[in-house]
């Protein structure tokens, strides 16, 4: 009975069960089918070799080379996937075009499943991965926040040895130089003082009146520069307040031998030559570079002796040591940098067969382990301890040009020896998908620094900051982005307020992002500005124990509109800044020609700037108009002053490849406006307020570079090419912590420069 029963359900064409399947069947074979062509149709994947992401505004073109399609031409392009239907069962060739990648061409045989492409980044391209503040890195375009980049391409085709020369034709950033102590820089209106400079990672110490000397900051192994605007204090820590600057180092990585060297020449008398030798086998790489940079010094009118911008020589060297795992890398690194400054003094009366000469001399050296990896598809790590050291000498001697004899002053003003030395541990552990819509990243900080010399209180001093910070990015869409983070802070001088901060990004459609922030931002006293006691001819300034710690509250606002295709690349990007300083520390002058670090009630800086750039693929270019405030510092006692002194600025970057010479032309230009401040000055016998201003300045470089057998690369260009020396002002003022005339130096004019760099490798 059962059999039959069985078999009835199975032959009986009237049965329930036979009349279901008739009725599923096509959409079954539909599936089938469907599921089939799926996995056997051959697709393209076109994706951006750094990021992995799908390169989907990339126009493909497909040429067929056999069958009966031969030297069809199919045009097509991939969806936002970056996924694209092979056009051909047979072999053809392919060329894909994107505008900031480079071009792709290749012959593809018969394939079935899907096949990868990757798209190389051009080094214009506008989507940079950074790694600056980042969990992991990323995109520029997906992080919260608004990072500049200045690759190895802009680096060579400005010229630029050092820092200094790198970043003074960048918008918001003003640059100020002395003879002794270097130069320094202000962003968005705020000192140095205030910004965070690290190479991978690492801090920079040895600052000179609170700054960095960015002439210091050598530019011969660095791949790329990245600079974040605005406080970055709960992920950076003290000194970050005003923003931070991030030198990325080349990786030694290569396919196994590589060596390249590099010399440059400038007219006004500098002589520089570096190399570099690069070594990979399995999972180890190694590097060593090294070189040697010589500046003769320079004046309008040549003395042959006293010069406004003094000789110096430096040597610099640098050693990488990578062994890479399949998810770990460790990576060992030592710095060296040697620096000769030598000022020499005007010849005396009566006879003028004398003269006093001043030789600085600074060493730094950095040692630092770097361990980092991931766990898993998610979760990763980095580790960084490093050991720095900084040390200055200054020597002074009294100098018989007739004898060619010279003997030390005896004087305690006269010599100087100053150490400083900082251990620093950072380590960071991310998780990118906790869950669909939270990721997080927690980390600390640890940084002892002790500073010892002559002129420093009871000859040492030391302090310590040990911090613990937590940052969390919460996507409730796709398109939207919450980043809270908070630093907490213990200092061994100073009680540290709690570090919050919130950052935004909304992605509305393809073209069109917004970025928004509010930060609090702390930095503590450094060493020098409390206990540091620095005489010379040209500086009297004196530490202050009793300064109190910064803190600030700033506000930043960007919007970024961009439209592209494979052709082109648009994009305007306003923003907009609001910083507010408590008890900024800033050098007044207290009696006489004696400078001292005080702190001032607040300091409030706020503005603008506006970014055009247009890309094709053999022009790229970018202009930025800023408008900075800065709080009167008078405004508070006479209210009828401006509250704020404004000055604009302009700089415009272009650069155009001549394809059929395979050349490219390169401009860089900097307005600089006036800039407008109050003094108080005595008129009639009375004190009045009087308002003065600092004029404006043009900088202008134009270079050509050009590349040869894949082998050499050629720069040479003209720099300051509307000759400036100086900038005058409408008051004898004070230039900085020295006293000075009516004028202030930004450089020593018209110079001509050629820059070779020579490559050879066993690829």
């Amino acid at each position: 009975m059962l059999n039959n029963i069985k078999c009835g359900l199975f032959v009986n064409a009237d049965s329930p069960l036979l009349k279901y399947m008739k009725k599923i069947a096509p959409v079954f074979l539909f599936f089938v089918i469907f599921l089939t062509s799926q996995t056997f149709a051959a697709e393209l994947r076109i994706l951006n070799r750094e990021t992995k992401e799908p390169v989907s505004s990339a126009t493909v073109h497909c040429i067929a080379l056999s069958g009966k399609y031969k030297d069809s031409v199919v045009v097509s392009k991939p969806n936002k996937l970056g996924l694209l239907t092979s056009p051909f069962n047979t072999e053809y060739r392919i060329f894909i075009s994107n505008v900031g990648f480079k071009s792709y061409i290749d012959t593809i045989a018969p394939f079935t499943g899907i096949k990868d492409i990757f798209m190389v980044q051009t080094s214009v391209m506008l989507d940079e991965i950074v790694t600056t503040g980042q969990f992991v890195p990323q995109s520029s375009q997906k992080s919260v926040y608004d990072i500049k980049t200045i690759n190895q391409d802009r680096i060579e085709s400005q010229g630029a040895n050092n820092l200094t020369e790198l970043l003074k034709t960048e918008s918001n950033i003003t640059i100020s130089n002395d003879a002794i102590l270097g130069s320094s820089i202000s962003i968005n209106g705020i000192t140095g003082s205030n910004v965070k400079v690290l190479i991978d990672g690492v801090p920079v110490i040895g600052r000179m009146n609170g700054n960095i000397d960015m002439s210091q900051i050598n530019l011969n192994n660095i791949q790329k520069v990245e600079i974040v605007e605005g406080p970055m204090s709960s992920v950076y820590g003290s000194d970050a307040l005003g923003g931070v600057i991030n030198l990325i180092s080349k990786d030694p990585f290569c396919e196994r031998l590589e060596f390249d060297m590099n010399s440059y020449y400038e007219s006004v008398g500098t002589y520089n030559f570096d190399g570099s030798f690069r070594y990979s086998i399995d999972r180890f790489n190694f590097l060593v570079n090294g070189g040697r940079n010589l500046f003769q010094g320079y004046d309008r009118v040549d003395s042959s002796r006293s010069k406004q911008w003094n000789p110096k020589e430096q040597y610099f060297a640098n050693v990488q040591t990578i062994y890479a795992l399949k998810e770990h890398n460790i990576k060992l690194s030592s710095r060296y940098f040697d620096e000769f400054i030598l000022n020499r003094g005007s010849l005396r009366k009566p006879y003028y067969e004398t003269a006093f000469d001043d030789k600085y001399y600074t060493t730094r050296l950095n040692n630092a382990l770097f361990l980092n990896g991931k766990f898993g598809a998610h979760q990763f790590y980095d580790v960084t301890a490093a050991y720095s050291v900084y040390k200055r000498i200054k020597n002074s001697f009294f100098k018989n040009l007739v004898t060619l004899d010279e003997r030390m002053i005896d004087a305690e003003s006269a010599q100087d020896t100053s150490d400083f030395t900082l251990v620093n541990f950072r380590a960071t552990f991310s998780d990118d998908a906790l869950t669909s819509f939270l990721k997080y990243q927690i980390g600390g900080d640890f940084n002892h620094e002790t500073a010892a010399g002559q002129k420093i209180k009871d000859t040492k001093q030391e302090i310590t900051d040990v911090a613990g910070f937590l940052s969390m990015q919460y996507l409730p869409f796709e398109s939207l982005t919450f980043q809270p983070s908070v630093r907490y802070i213990y200092n061994s001088e100073y009680e540290a307020p709690v570090v919050p901060a919130l950052n935004v990004r909304y992605q509305f459609n393809d073209n069109l992002l917004f970025r928004a922030s509010y930060a609090k931002g702390f930095r503590a006293p450094s060493l020098r500005e409390l206990y540091l006691l620095f005489v010379d001819i040209n500086h009297n300034i004196r530490g202050n124990e009793n300064l109190k710690a910064e803190t600030s509250d700033s506000y930043n606002l960007s919007a970024v509109f961009s439209m592209n295709d494979d052709k082109y690349y648009f994009k305007v990007e306003p923003k907009f800044f609001y910083n507010n300083i408590y008890d900024m520390i800033t050098l007044a002058n207290i009696e006489d020609d004696l400078y001292q670090n005080v702190n001032l009630d607040n300091h409030t800086t706020l503005g603008g700037n506006i970014t055009l750039q247009y890309m094709r693929s053999n022009i790229n270019f970018k202009a930025t108009y800023g408008y900075t405030g800065r709080l009167n510092s008078l405004y508070s006692e006479n209210p009828e002053v401006n509250k704020y002194n404004y000055s604009p600025d302009l700089s415009v970057n272009f650069d155009y490849k001549i394809d059929y010479i395979d050349t490219k032309i390169n401009l860089f230009y900097k307005f600089t406006g006036a800039s407008p401040f109050y003094t108080i000055e005595e008129v009639d016998g009375v004190d009045q307020t009087v308002e003065r201003s600092v004029e404006s300045y043009n900088m202008f470089d134009v270079s050509l570079s050009k590349s040869l057998f894949n082998t050499f690369d050629i720069v040479a260009g003209v720099k300051n090419l509307f000759d400036v020396y100086d900038v005058k002002s409408s008051a004898a003022v004070s230039q900085g912590v020295h006293s000075g005339g009516n004028s202030y130096p930004v450089g020593w004019g018209r110079s001509f420069f050629v820059q070779l760099n020579v490559r050879v490798s066993d690829e």
